[in-house]
């Protein structure tokens, strides 16, 4: 059996048969045809079009669309069907001792006055409130069909009737485009209840602009009408939306005042305009990503505030977001604190203990899940791994490697990078070069990190050999892979080779280049001895280059003696006021180098008077807190 419930469009044609006392209906062709309708379709009352058109025909409609017996209805039953054809949408309207017709909204002959159509659509001479209530129930989309109706409403004296212009502002605000037709149709209406003024400003919040939801909701109050629970819901989601907090907290008073605070109705609505758990979450990582602690600490108290701050997702969340921004003592009380500890809360607080330079931490809280009998992932492996790389702590990097492998996590993209990391910077490159050939599929991450182990050890021609291969096997370089490459060049000294790969990085692979790389290409065209053209390089920057790049160009002329540019570039560091001690040791090392006695003591006068005082009292104060005040010559301290 087909319920009409799930017809999404009907095209049928019906052929009857009038008589004067009954109607035959000698059989009915149709055919349903699946498609989409608006969503705006599911409200048009298709389960009381199926209790009408069942009274009509019987229940064998119901049981059979294919086929229905012949039937004789009393005259007082009639219907006035016509034959209709082609339409978008089909519905049957039936009203008992008025009129039956098919409305069509795929035409404008719903309801248009003109004389050729009156006889096809309405019977005007019976036209009333009750049948115009009952045609707009079943009215399309088609704004002109509704115009249609109003006139004929006008036309027939029946604009005075309070429920039937409810009606029409419904279909209104529902089916037009904007608001501007049931606006007017609100202002020319003499009575007004709170069910009207109700209707128009759900219409203006679902539709919008919701400002004018705000401004009817006074205008109900000025008129001496009281809102009902219906009016403030609509009212509170206008208030989030305009982001009108004043006048939000005027709507919750008056909520309070009527007492509807105890509405769940009310109350749902009033919770949507308070950030939830979801918020939170949502928000911390990019706290975390900007290092904002201020902002994220903020948000911690709101989840206190709002009752959600032992939710385990806020908590993975929080722990997570002091770790990246280095509050370690935090996210370490925060861990303590819960009683229930999930997976991904251990994943956090040991890549919280990774990424703070607390190795040793870190691989004691993965001792302490396996002495629980915590079911670890390949999350946890690589942050221990990770741990391992930056402890140099080769042995216990293997034993994690075996526990990889008897877990199925051996091939795992993540885990392989970090064992080639951690090998590489454990002094192993030919481990780390074994677990990057025992890879079945070779991401551009997994040749970046063999290409950089390769680098940082000093084998350029091997990192440069890797980097053709990746090409040749069809695998595009990023940004970071380029970072590898300049720099084993900048370890093997290859000055024109560097020079290709970052003419190509712009021409052929399109990647603007970072001042990571700026960098490299300064540090390598200073370390060959290309100091001039490393300052022009810098000068043609199109980015504003950093300290980092000055510094690297400020060391290779330490390196050369190249005095006259040094005091170029701390004149250039003094006017982006990033200097710093590291660049007035170098400048005095300089001087010292090159016998320039006297200006190496007015660099540490002006050393004194700039840099020493605050960084004195920093280091005082840390001597002070350990009770250990040493009596040394801090300027000679900054020579070492």
């Amino acid at each position: 059996m087909i319920g009409f419930e799930n017809i999404l469009v009907v095209h049928s044609y019906f052929h009857l048969v009038f008589r004067p006392r009954a109607v035959e209906v000698r059989r009915i062709h149709h055919r349903v045809i699946p498609s989409f309708r608006p969503t705006k379709w599911k409200n048009l009352g298709l389960v009381k079009i199926q209790g009408r058109l069942c009274r009509i025909f019987g229940r064998s409609l119901r049981e059979n669309l294919k086929r229905i017996e012949t039937r004789r209805v009393k005259r007082s039953f009639v219907p006035d069907i016509r034959q209709v054809s082609d339409t978008h949408r089909t519905w049957l309207e039936f009203q008992s001792g008025k009129m039956g017709r098919v409305l069509s909204s795929g035409t404008s002959e719903v309801c248009l006055p003109s004389a050729g159509r009156r006889r096809g659509c309405l019977d005007t001479s019976r036209f009333d409130a009750g049948s115009a209530r009952f045609t707009m129930s079943f009215i399309g989309t088609i704004q002109v069909d509704l115009k249609c109706i109003h006139a004929l409403i006008f036309q027939h004296g029946s604009n005075q009737n309070l429920l039937l212009s409810t009606k029409l502002v419904t279909l209104a605000s529902s089916m037009a485009p904007t608001m501007d037709y049931a606006r007017k149709l609100f202002d020319t209406m003499p009575k007004r209840d709170a069910f009207l003024w109700n209707t128009l400003i759900r219409g203006y919040a679902d539709q919008g602009p919701c400002h004018e939801a705000i401004v009817l909701y006074r205008n109900m109050h000025h008129s001496g009408l009281s809102p009902d629970n219906y009016t403030f819901p609509f009212v509170v989601r206008s208030c989030t939306v305009q982001l009108a907090l004043r006048e939000g907290k005027e709507v919750h008073c008056n909520i309070i005042k009527y007492g509807f605070h105890s509405d769940v109705f009310v109350q749902s609505s009033l919770v949507r305009t308070q950030p939830n758990v979801v918020t939170l979450v949502s928000i911390l990582p990019a706290c975390a990503s900007l290092k904002f602690l201020d902002l994220g600490k903020l948000i911690h108290g709101c989840g206190i505030k709002v009752g959600v701050d032992s939710d385990m997702a806020l908590m993975n969340a929080l722990i997570a977001f002091y770790g990246k921004c280095g509050n370690l003592d935090t996210a370490r009380s925060l861990f303590k604190g819960m009683v229930v500890r999930n997976l991904v809360l251990w994943n956090a607080m040991i890549a919280a203990y990774e990424q703070n330079n607390a190795g040793t931490d870190a691989i004691k809280l993965f001792r302490r899940m396996q002495t629980e009998n915590v079911e670890y992932d390949y999350i946890t492996i690589v942050s221990v791994i990770s741990a391992c790389a930056s402890l140099g702590a080769l042995n216990t990097g293997r034993r994690l490697h075996e526990l990889a492998r008897m877990k199925g996590f051996g091939t795992n993209a993540s885990v392989t990078n970090a064992l080639i990391d951690m090998y590489a910077k454990c002094g192993n490159i030919d481990l780390a070069k074994n677990v990057f050939q025992g890879l079945p599929h070779k991401s551009v991450v997994s040749w970046t990190s063999i290409i950089g182990a390769c680098a940082s050890h000093g084998h350029g021609d091997d990192a440069l050999m890797l980097f053709s291969m990746m090409k040749e096997q069809g695998t595009k370089p990023n940004s970071f892979t380029f970072t590898a490459v300049l720099t084993a060049c900048r370890h093997a000294g290859l000055v024109e080779e560097a020079r290709k790969h970052f003419e190509s990085m712009i021409k052929d692979h399109s990647i603007s280049p970072g001042i990571e790389h700026y960098a490299c290409m300064v540090d390598l065209l200073g370390c060959a001895g290309c100091l001039l053209e490393a300052y022009k390089f810098i000068e043609t920057m199109p980015v504003e280059p950093a300290a980092g790049v000055w510094g690297a160009l400020l060391s290779a002329c330490r390196i050369h003696g190249n005095v006259e540019l040094a005091e170029l570039v701390v004149a250039r560091l003094s006017r982006l006021d990033t200097q710093t001690v590291t660049s007035y040791v170098l400048m005095s090392n300089i001087y010292a180098e090159a016998s320039r006695w006297e200006d190496e003591a007015r660099l540490r006068n002006l050393m004194r008077k700039k840099l020493l005082k605050s960084y004195l009292g920093k280091v005082l104060l840390r001597f002070k807190i350990s009770g250990i005040l040493p009596d040394l010559n801090l300027l000679d301290f900054f020579h070492h």
